[in-house]
């Protein structure tokens, strides 16, 4: 409270702690928890709509795919945060995207039919494929992340957890199979030498076999090549 001069009186309006408006937020979320339990047992609180059905991405604090956002990582904190906010429906997650991509993602999404437009695991596909990320980079990731200085090991291992299953979604691997043949071939690739193992991964290998016959096929073009650059040198030095 502020008196000036005069002898009128200011209130000075409290700020709003940090902790304050966590409880609100976490509270919003539970109402939008309650709200949808209520509509799926067929009852709903009189007067009060379901805020979900109006959705706006301007009403939600959703996440904006950067410049330099790895895709994957991006889609992941998208349907966590609509989730979060009690979204469960995939048609509104298509509707709720376009504003929140960057240009190069915006150009993917325009190329689009009306159709595909629609459906938001397509539309999802179609800009993480733009992008041409490969498993093997976000395993390459993954095997290089460490600790931070503000984060403590739960915190760690939720984000190495995190980063493995964007491995385990950029591959395609839904089996136990398929997981076998993926780090199979990783270990064979990661026993190659730095020019073989350079070769083979430009080249993109789905399983071991194809990985052996492309370093095979590098090893009979590199050697010779080799030979004969020794064998110049020698006439050189002569």
């Amino acid at each position: 409270m502020l008196s000036d001069n005069e002898g009128e009186v200011h209130l000075i309006e409290p700020r709003m702690s940090d902790a304050l408006k966590l409880q609100q937020l976490e509270l919003q979320i539970e109402q939008t928890r309650l709200e949808q339990l209520k509509l799926r047992n067929g009852t709903s609180s009189p007067g009060l709509g379901n805020p979900l059905l109006s959705a706006k991405p301007r009403d939600l604090p959703l996440p904006t795919i950067g410049e330099n956002s790895d895709p994957l990582a991006f889609f992941s904190c998208w349907e966590k945060t609509l989730k979060l906010n009690g979204i469960d429906d995939e048609s509104l997650y298509a509707k709720l995207l376009p504003s929140h991509l960057n240009e190069r993602a915006k150009r993917v999404f325009v190329g689009l039919s009306f159709d595909q437009c629609l459906e938001y695991t397509v539309v999802k596909n179609q800009i993480i494929a733009s992008f041409r990320a490969s498993a093997s980079n976000y395993l390459e990731k993954f095997r290089c992340m460490e600790r931070g200085g503000n984060e403590n090991q739960k915190m760690f291992a939720a984000r190495l957890s995190e980063a493995y299953g964007i491995y385990v979604q950029a591959g395609d691997i839904k089996t136990f199979e398929q997981l076998k043949k993926a780090s199979i071939l990783e270990q064979f690739i990661n026993s190659l030498d730095a020019a073989t193992k350079l070769f083979v991964c430009n080249n993109r290998p789905t399983e071991v076999g194809e990985a052996a016959q492309l370093a095979d096929t590098f090893l009979k073009l590199h050697v010779p090549l080799t030979m004969l650059k020794i064998k110049h040198g020698q006439r050189t030095a002569k």
